[in-house]
C-alpha cells in the first residue's frame, strides 16, 4: 500500500524534476541520461516506471549520472 501511495502522489513530481535535471545537463553537453539508485542497489533511468523503488534507498539514493 505504501508503494502505491508513494507512486501515486510523489513519483510523478520526482520524475518531472529528474527529467528537468537531465534536460539541463544534456543542454550543457552531457551526453548520457541521468540515472538514480534503486533501493536494492541497481540503477534506473529517470523514466523508470516504478520510480518509488528509488525513494526508499536512503541517503545514497541521490540522482547520479552514469554511463
Amino acid at each position: 500500500m505504501n508503494s502505491v501511495i508513494i507512486e501515486a502522489y510523489v513519483a510523478d513530481k520526482s520524475r518531472e524534476q529528474l527529467v528537468g535535471v537531465e534536460g539541463t545537463a544534456q543542454g550543457q553537453g552531457f551526453r548520457y541520461g541521468v540515472q538514480t539508485v534503486l533501493s536494492y542497489g541497481g540503477l534506473a533511468g529517470v523514466r523508470y516506471p516504478r520510480l518509488h523503488e528509488t525513494m526508499i534507498s536512503g541517503p545514497v539514493g541521490a540522482s547520479t549520472s552514469v554511463t
